[in-house]
This record gives structure tokens, sequence and C-alpha cells, in this order.
């Protein structure tokens, strides 16, 4: 599905909804280049919400997932090895890796989920 039927589907049910007596106030989704078109093309914005298309004085929020996003976040790094911060320092894997391998010790129950 492309974002513009993406953007029509979610805002017939929004609208659904609204006539059932339920008012969306939020969308929730995880971070594809599809529902990111989505959240714009329904004047979505990091910084802002848009308006209920059936409602002017509400608010309808864009949330990505952020569990979703932590989990894009460990892969990308987990794939480039090393990220660079904001003053040139680099952020390496290896460190991840190392941390992990001190967690599996016995007594140690950190219960994370480093592994890709």
């Amino acid at each position: 599905m492309n974002a513009e039927q993406q953007t029509t589907l979610v805002t017939d049910c929004i609208s659904r909804l609204y006539e059932s007596g339920i008012t969306v106030r939020a969308l929730t989704c995880d971070g594809t280049e599809v529902n990111a078109k989505m959240f714009r093309k329904l004047g979505m914005t990091l910084d802002d919400s848009a308006v209920h298309p059936c409602n002017m004085s509400v608010n309808v929020y864009g949330i990505f997932d952020v569990c979703h996003m932590l989990k894009l976040v460990r892969n990308a790094f987990a794939d480039l090895k090393v990220l660079i911060d904001d003053n040139g320092n680099e952020i390496r894997w290896a460190y991840m890796k190392n941390l992990l391998d001190v967690q599996e010790n016995p007594g140690i129950c950190a219960a994370n989920k480093l592994a890709v």
C-alpha cells in the first residue's frame, strides 16, 4: 500500500470512528517511509499535530512506536559498526558486544536484547 492509499484509508477510519462516538487522538505506527509520508500527508510533523478531519477543535498526533524505532537504531548500529557523535568521537558496536559478554557472566541478569 502506498502513502496516498494509506492516508485515504486512515482518514476514512478516523471519520467512521468519530461517527460512532470515538474520537481518535493519536496514530501509532512503525517508522517505515510509507508511514512517515502518511503522517506528512495528514499534516503531522515531529513538532506538530494535524487537525482532526471531523472536529476542527481536536488535534490528532502521529507517534512512531518507540520500541520499533529503538530496534531500527540498534540494527543500523550493528550493521554500520561505528557511529560518530556530535564531537567527532567514535561509538563502536564492539563496545556493545563487550557489554553483552560481561552481562552474560553468571550472576548478572540484565535481560536486554542486544543481539540482532
